[in-house]
Order: C-alpha cells, then sequence, then structure tokens
C-alpha cells in the first residue's frame, strides 16, 4: 500500500468516526431533552398532588364549619371543590403545563 492510499484509508475512517460521535452527540441531547421534560411532568404531577393533600385538609376544616352553619365556610369549601375537581380533570385530560396521566394510572385514580 502506498502512503497515499494509507491516507485516504485513514481520511475515510476519519470521517466515519467524525460522523459517528456526531450522532452519538445529537442522540445524547435527544434523550437528555426527553428526560428533562418527563421530569418537569413528574414534577408537575407531584405538585398537584400535594395541592390535592393540603385541599382534603382544608375542605375537612371547612366541612365542620358549615355544619356549624358558617356561610364563609359553606363558600371556600364550593371554592375548594371545584379546584380539586379542576385538578382532577388535569389529571385525566392534561392541560397546558400538565400531562394527562397514563391509562394504569387513570384506572387506579377511577377506583379511588
Amino acid at each position: 500500500m502506498s502512503a497515499v492510499q494509507q491516507t485516504i484509508s485513514g481520511s475515510k475512517r476519519l470521517i466515519v468516526v467524525g460522523i459517528l460521535l456526531a450522532l452519538f452527540i445529537i442522540l445524547m441531547l435527544a434523550s437528555l431533552v426527553y428526560v428533562g421534560d418527563k421530569r418537569a411532568s413528574l414534577q408537575r404531577h407531584v405538585e398537584l398532588s400535594a395541592d390535592q393533600l393540603l385541599m382534603s385538609q382544608q375542605m375537612a376544616t371547612y366541612s365542620l364549619s358549615a355544619s356549624s352553619g358558617s356561610e364563609v365556610a359553606f363558600d371556600r369549601l364550593l371554592n375548594a371543590r371545584i379546584k380539586f375537581d379542576t385538578i382532577l380533570n388535569s389529571y385525566r385530560t392534561g392541560d397546558q403545563i400538565t400531562a394527562r396521566l397514563s391509562d394504569d394510572l387513570l384506572l387506579e385514580l377511577d377506583t379511588v
């Protein structure tokens, strides 16, 4: 093999290695974006669950006050119920910020 042929075959290998490197970098960036998106969605669902837990505790308090005849407690209980239902609907259908839950989780949510 002459020196020119070795240089040409070496440069072809270098081009192939460069293309593979670029491809793997693009795949790595795509996977990072995907994982970041899933993490943001999971974080949003955790925040909504925490809000629902807090609202359920507040609704228990409001219901005690409402049973005593407090009009303010009735209004607060109604507003909390509307917000609670809004969160449940965002779980079922998704919204601008929150992704829809998977079908397996929706079945468990419906049983609750």
